[in-house]
């Protein structure tokens, strides 16, 4: 974890500050620089979430999550050691 945040400070992403009521502890902080990176982002991802799912209708999509779901469902039964076929779920 550390690594990861100090790689973040490093980007001037978060800023590291020691709690100075326990020394133990480190205070994360977002910078400025974090608000905008989100906001690039935010911005690329839901222009490329709108073409990925281009000319696919609702209820297609609505299904696919009903199935996504339920194979998501049958593995967490399989892992349990049930059978889905058996109602295990």
């Amino acid at each position: 974890m550390k690594q990861l945040l100090l790689r973040l400070q490093s980007a001037g992403l978060v800023s590291l500050e020691k709690d100075t009521n326990d020394l133990r502890r480190t205070l994360v902080k977002l910078t400025p620089a974090t608000e905008a990176f989100e906001l690039k982002y935010r911005e690329s991802s839901g222009r490329f979430m709108d073409s990925l799912f281009e000319g696919i209708p609702a209820e297609a999509l609505a299904t696919a999550r009903q199935v996504i779901y339920q194979l998501d469902q049958n593995l967490r039964v399989i892992a349990e050691g049930g059978n889905p076929q058996e109602g295990d779920l």
